[in-house]
């Protein structure tokens, strides 16, 4: 069953053989020009949504080491019965203070808020890499669908390359 289904399927795939009497299978893994386009805007799309996802994870860490998590400030609100009452706002209950923290308490969120940061810096620096791949893709795909002729230049001092489009005349 099994031998005799991989010979027909070789002679089908292939009717080259060897001198000495062996099939080789060649197949044809080319895809066409539509296909190869969807697939790159299927990564396109995939990458602008880890995009994104890493953006939000990278502000929502921001926040929360920055403190400007959007909290309100608050405020101490006074009531007077009227406007020529003179105020004494120094003598007004204060609100108790926080307490101190131990050092070793410190020391700790100190670690904490470091590792924080380490990770901070590897999202940016893997959101910097998805936003590098993202403008490629888009270049690729701009390049692929551009209906002049378009020129790859190469800066000799810097290495980047750029592309230009032959001008054309709107009609």
């Amino acid at each position: 069953g099994q031998w005799y289904h991989r010979r027909v399927r070789e002679a089908v795939v292939s009717t080259q053989s060897t001198g000495d009497g062996k099939h080789e299978i060649h197949k044809d893994n080319t895809l066409d020009h539509a296909t190869v386009m969807l697939l790159k805007t299927q990564d396109a799309n995939y990458i602008n949504l880890k995009l994104q996802a890493e953006k939000n994870k990278v502000s929502k860490l921001k926040e929360i080491l920055h403190g400007t998590k959007g909290e309100k400030v608050n405020t101490h609100t006074v009531f007077v019965e009227s406007d020529s009452e003179d105020i004494d706002l120094e003598n007004l209950e204060k609100l108790p203070d926080v307490p101190d923290i131990d050092p070793a308490t410190k020391k700790a969120l100190g670690r904490a808020k470091k590792v924080q940061y380490n990770v901070l810096q590897a999202r940016i620096k893997r959101l910097q890499t998805l936003e590098r791949a993202s403008h490629k893709l888009q270049v690729y795909k701009n390049i692929a669908s551009a209906k002049g002729q378009v020129f790859k230049e190469v800066d000799e001092d810097t290495g980047n390359v750029s592309y230009r489009w032959r001008k054309q005349r709107a009609k």
